[in-house]
């Protein structure tokens, strides 16, 4: 009778499956982080974007009503008119342009900061602007 071989050339050894695996998990996990990362980083412009948004509009505003009414302690009116969420605190200094010098009040300062929490961090947005008082034209 002839010799039967019983060992085969044929399938994987143990050896094969196991750096088939380490390369799948190693793959798995670099695919996996990029996507994490992805999302977080479109997260992070969503939210950078949204208070942005928010900083933008309420300054349109103060561009919109009288002189008069550009002072401090405005912040409660804006987050309401703007539903503004809790996570947001806002800031609005008005100043005089022309600190220490006899000149008309002509000219504020307005500095708004918005900050907001993001990835355990605390961001903020800071915009200063003037606002200038309307000068009434004469009709002769």
């Amino acid at each position: 009778m002839g010799k039967i071989n019983v060992k085969s050339n044929k399938g994987f050894t143990i050896a094969d499956l196991a750096i088939a695996l380490i390369i799948f998990i190693l793959f798995t996990e670099i695919i996996g982080t990029l996507f994490y990362s992805s999302f977080r980083l479109n997260s992070q412009a969503k939210i950078s974007a949204v208070a942005t948004n928010y900083a933008i509009e309420i300054l349109e505003d103060i561009d919109r009503i009288a002189y008069e009414d550009v002072q401090n302690g405005m912040e409660a009116k804006y987050m309401e008119q703007f539903q503004i969420p809790e996570g947001y605190q806002l800031s609005i200094i008005v100043q005089k342009y022309n600190l220490g010098n006899d000149k008309s009040d002509l000219v504020k300062k307005v500095k708004l900061t918005l900050e907001y929490g993001m990835m355990g961090r605390t961001e903020q947005i800071v915009i200063q602007r003037l606002k200038v008082k309307e000068i009434g034209t004469r009709s002769e």
